[in-house]
């Protein structure tokens, strides 16, 4: 029994020695879930097909889901965290979602974090032209590291104001539902 606990001890020393400390985040990407097209915000990948999120104007949408992917360096333990945020026109934050760990980038405990669901930066806002500005973080218990050094990634969006004839056909679906409860009493 003493030569089992003795192992364990060592093992769990092993591991701890074994940890790395976070020590950066970046490589990261923005996902427009509808279009299923990749961005680049502090990535370069070939892959990412949308080209830049900095600068580019999603036009007129009545919803922009996005989600994200960073890859954190020396951390990707069960205990680092990686989030990516988003605010409309520099406000407060409006939300923030977690990216889950995708997999191992390296020997170095380099790891990937991936959010493809994503969250509609969109939901609430009303009519018209917005900034949405995004940045990433990894956390791993007192260290916080930032991806994009203080400056967001941003990219423009305009949420149209309903077409009249939608509004018709919401008033005439309302007017329906209301002769029909009346009809059934």
């Amino acid at each position: 029994m003493k030569k089992l606990l003795a192992f364990v001890a060592m093992a769990v020393i092993a591991g701890t020695a074994m940890a790395q400390t976070l020590s950066g985040v970046g490589v990261s990407y923005i996902y427009d879930v509808a279009n299923d097209t990749w961005y680049q915000a502090g990535g370069s990948g070939a892959w990412a097909t949308g080209g830049a999120f900095e600068g580019h104007n999603f036009g007129s949408r009545g919803s922009l889901t996005l989600g994200g992917q960073v890859q954190t360096w020396a951390g990707g333990s069960p205990d680092t965290a990686a989030t990516m945020f988003y605010s409309l026109d520099g406000g407060t934050t409006v939300g923030d979602m977690a990216l889950s760990w995708l997999n191992n980038t390296g020997d170095n405990g380099n790891s990937t974090w991936e959010n493809v669901v994503g969250e509609d930066v969109l939901a609430g806002a009303a009519p018209g032209t917005y900034t949405v500005d995004v940045w990433f973080n990894a956390t791993q218990g007192s260290t916080t590291v930032w991806d994009s050094a203080g400056d967001n990634y941003d990219a423009t969006v305009t949420k149209p104001i309903p077409e009249p004839a939608t509004m018709g056909l919401l008033g005439l679906g309302a007017l329906a539902l209301a002769l029909r409860r009346k009809m059934s009493k």
